[in-house]
């Protein structure tokens, strides 16, 4: 699951409930985006 927390942070839980935190959209290089769009 990604939840968007704001419109550059987003929390992803993975299925072992794992959870990972994106503080800041913008700072991610073009390739990490894009599979974090296919996620969401």
């Amino acid at each position: 699951n990604v939840h968007e927390l704001s419109p550059v942070r987003y929390l992803i839980v993975a299925v072992d409930g794992s959870r990972y935190e994106i503080r800041d959209l913008d700072a991610l290089d073009a390739a990490s985006r894009a599979q974090l769009e296919r996620l969401g």
